[in-house]
């Protein structure tokens, strides 16, 4: 098979396998590492080496980066989460999700510095994005639609 046809079946077979269920996950920097090593791997085996003068090497991560043109599993599962987001945000206040969303607790924390919340790495990666007023914008889906696709490119994700 064509080094095109491999990697449209990654990006439509492989790559929603492993990200299932990723809009809900809460991803810590080994998380991100291990998830751009193995995307990184699989991209070099359907490539391969490349013949630099007289020897043989592997790909280097900016050509890995050129090749997926800077969509990486990163921002797909960034995207997704973002597109999950703008979902519940536009539900009824009676769904369960929208519920859990909103909903507070209550009680003692843990000691020491408390884990990284879904919803504040969301309102990080938007505000890379420069996106401060997010609710507003996912109430209206052509504008979100628009927002999840430049996610899925951009560069500080």
């Amino acid at each position: 098979m064509s080094r095109a046809t491999n990697i449209r079946l990654y990006k439509t077979l492989i790559r929603p396998v492993v990200c299932y269920g990723a809009e809900i996950w809460s991803l810590l920097e080994v998380d991100i590492s291990k998830l751009r090593i193995f995307e990184r791997k699989i991209v070099r085996r359907i490539y391969g080496a490349v013949f630099d003068g007289e020897i043989w090497r592997i790909r280097n991560n900016e050509e890995i980066e050129e090749i997926l043109k800077n969509e990486d599993i990163v921002r797909f599962i960034k995207a997704g989460r973002l597109r999950w987001i703008g979902h519940v945000e536009r539900m009824s206040a009676d769904h369960a999700q929208k519920k859990i969303m909103i909903s507070e607790m209550y009680g003692k924390r843990r000691r020491g510095r408390p884990r990284s919340r879904w919803i504040d790495e969301i309102e990080k990666d938007l505000i890379k994005m420069g996106k401060r007023n997010w609710r507003t914008t996912a109430l209206d889906r052509e504008r979100w639609k628009v927002l999840v696709k430049k996610a899925k490119g951009h560069i500080d994700l």
